[in-house]
């Protein structure tokens, strides 16, 4: 495997959207979270109930679940010797020390509330404009490419 692509940030930021411009620009395999916390605890599959899951496996293991979410992720097989795992959450500092201390780290990308325009965006009209509206998908394409 060639590394491993953290990515944190609040819910609601824009993390799953970017996780896939990742997987489809670079071929990333995606490691969700989600269905190992559902897996693992047998929350509700729900926000709520998942962020609670989430924090009681954090205290019951020191965050070293995420590891073991990217690592069973790992010793499934799909990933190849250049595959490119793509984490879609790492909430807290103790999960990055242990994925760190496992796995070579790529990238940690930590994604803040503005760092996405609102779909659509619009920029008003000025003297030398008639404004313009694209959405944060083609914005977060011209990102990826440039």
């Amino acid at each position: 495997m060639e590394g491993v692509i953290l990515l944190s940030g609040p819910i609601g930021v824009g993390k799953s959207s970017f996780a896939n411009a990742l997987v489809e620009r670079f071929g990333a395999i995606k490691v969700g979270t989600r269905d190992y916390i559902l897996q693992q605890t047998g929350c509700d599959n729900e926000r709520r109930a998942l962020q609670n899951a989430g924090d009681d496996l954090d205290r019951e293991t020191g965050g070293a679940w995420v590891a073991d979410c990217v690592q069973e992720a790992e010793a499934a097989g799909t990933a190849g010797p250049d595959a490119l795992l793509l984490l879609d959450s790492a909430r807290i500092e103790p999960q990055v020390r242990a994925l760190r201390a496992r796995f070579s780290i790529a990238a940690s990308v930590k994604l803040r509330p503005h760092d996405f325009m609102p779909l659509p965006f619009c920029a008003p009209a000025n003297d030398a404009t008639r404004g313009s509206c694209f959405s944060s998908r083609s914005a977060g394409s011209r990102l990826m490419m440039g």
